[in-house]
């Protein structure tokens, strides 16, 4: 059998399910031909004390990435690894949501709290400011520029919202300061709440529905508008109005190429489906979650959530992450999309703020640490030194092995690993379709990743060679006409699973 590439299914039976799928994973990432152990994380910055929220970047017009991460405290500048590093800019809300925008007057990075609103032009903070004459980058006019809560750019202007309202504010094209001037939209929606977000939606078909911007309410519902000036009403116009179900916060949509995808109680829907699809795409296949829609119904139905659910495409990895707080577990965890294939894993990163920057992800903790993707081992300290084992589980789909009819005694299994270190592992298979726990752990794993020569210490350090393929057959021993198994892997060493191999005796007919 290959290995389950098709991800966790948790909508089909037991009895139909296929062999490509699997019932539940941790850490292990469904990629093309292959079942993979995440990567590791290591400390970036460390003694921040409080949460980092916050994870920003500034995108210089020479190419240069200036990141910073922000707590309650400030915001701090964290390309150097460095232990408690001084804040560039005081804070008392980590919470910002943020934009690259160029203008005449310099590059900016725009970011608002709904405390304090302020603009980084590469050598300077400058706070926002409200005047009755606005004459400088930060001054407003018309409206408090630190109740803005969250920020986007559409047809060249800023556009903001404000805490507890239904008016989002617009500023004059190619300004980062000026007169704000409100575009109420309440009487739009009929199921009350406030805005929640706003989005940029650009899918290109030629029929005019490119270039919109989509304001979206805590209730679910929709507006989405076109034209280039929102003060002049022959061009700008209301196109439609969408219900989809309530959003899980301000960081539950996402860019995904021309699409705007967002989380909702229903699952990750991509909003072109509501102007493109007929009710049953919508309600159903174009749900982007819907093979593991028990897991996101189960995760987003507590009311409230310790940090904001956060959606990202990150590129780098070809994922979409979900990062959200397992309730059931008590524990931070990822929900994972393999973006070429749409099949879904999960990990248990200890984050509460995920960002792609620069081909690297950055990740926040509520420890005030700052860590970033590397390795094959987790919790690697500043200086190299320390790093604990990943510790996998997949549970492979119920088989009937070619043959519904026939009572199996299976035999033996066999994993086929291919990992540059021999790998340590649990493994049983259980019959006709139980869902017992697997709570055998196996040992840690001895490898710490590739020894240097001339810089590792010999008969002390763990050596470990090319990749490898190991296919250790492993006692089974059980009766049934389905068959399942179970994994338990610890890896500090790349390790992809490639196949499982049963042998097994055919019984009598039912």
């Amino acid at each position: 059998m290959p290995a389950p590439v098709g991800g966790i299914n948790d909508l089909d039976g037991l009895a139909v399910m296929g062999d490509e799928f699997m019932i539940d994973c941790m850490n292990f990432f469904p990629d093309t031909g292959s079942l993979n152990i995440r990567s590791g994380y290591r400390e970036h910055i460390t003694g921040l004390t409080l949460p980092v929220k916050t994870i920003m970047e500034y995108y210089a017009l020479n190419g240069n990435f200036q990141i910073y991460a922000a707590t309650d405290a400030g915001i701090y500048f964290i390309n150097t690894s460095v232990d408690a590093p001084a804040p560039v800019k005081a804070s008392t809300n980590g919470q910002y949501e943020y934009v690259n925008f160029s203008t005449t007057a310099g590059h900016f990075l725009v970011a608002v709290n709904g405390q304090q609103s302020v603009l980084w032009n590469g050598t300077t903070w400058i706070d926002f400011t409200q005047v009755t004459t606005p004459a400088a980058p930060g001054e407003i006019k018309g409206v408090n520029p630190n109740a803005f809560t969250s920020v986007m750019v559409h047809k060249a202007r800023l556009w903001f919202l404000t805490a507890g309202s239904m008016t989002a504010w617009y500023l004059p094209i190619d300004s980062v300061g000026g007169e704000a001037k409100p575009f109420f939209l309440g009487s739009m929606f009929k199921r009350g709440g406030r805005l929640n977000a706003i989005e940029r939606w650009s899918v290109d078909t030629g029929e005019g529905l490119d270039d919109r911007i989509l304001f979206i309410t805590t209730a679910g519902e929709i507006a989405s508008y076109s034209g280039n000036d929102p003060s002049n009403a022959a061009d700008w116009q209301l196109d439609s109005i969408y219900y989809v179900g309530a959003p899980l916060g301000p960081r539950s949509t996402a860019d995904y190429g021309g699409d705007v995808i967002m989380l909702t109680r229903r699952g990750l829907l991509p909003l072109s489906t509501l102007v493109q699809g007929s009710i049953d795409q919508v309600m159903y296949s174009s749900v982007m979650t819907r093979r593991i829609s028990r897991t996101v119904n189960q995760l987003t139905r507590p009311t409230t959530q310790p940090y904001p659910v956060e959606v990202n495409f990150h590129p780098n990895v070809t994922a979409v992450i979900i990062n959200i707080y397992d309730w059931v577990n008590e524990k931070k965890i990822q929900l994972v999309m393999n973006a070429l294939t749409g099949a879904w894993g999960k990990w248990d990163w200890p984050v509460r703020t995920i960002k792609s920057i620069d081909r690297a992800i950055y990740m926040g903790t509520d420890d005030g640490r700052v860590l970033t993707v590397a390795g094959s081992t987790d919790n690697v300290l500043r200086d190299g030194t320390g790093g604990d084992p990943i510790e996998g589980y997949a549970f492979g789909a119920y088989s009937y092995l070619g043959d519904p009819t026939a009572n199996k005694h299976a035999k033996f299994m066999r994993p086929t690993f291919q990992t540059g270190v021999k790998p340590s592992f649990v493994m049983r298979a259980l019959p006709d379709f139980r869902l017992d726990p697997f709570l055998q752990q196996p040992a840690p794993s001895f490898a710490r990743g590739n020894a240097r020569w001339d810089l590792s210490l010999w008969d002390t350090t763990a050596w470990a060679g090319l990749e490898q393929v190991y296919r250790p057959w492993v006692s089974a021993n059980v009766l049934g006409y389905a068959l399942a198994w179970q994994l338990r892997v610890s890896s500090s060493a790349p390790l992809n699973v490639a196949s499982i191999q049963w042998v097994w005796e055919p019984g009598g007919l039912i």
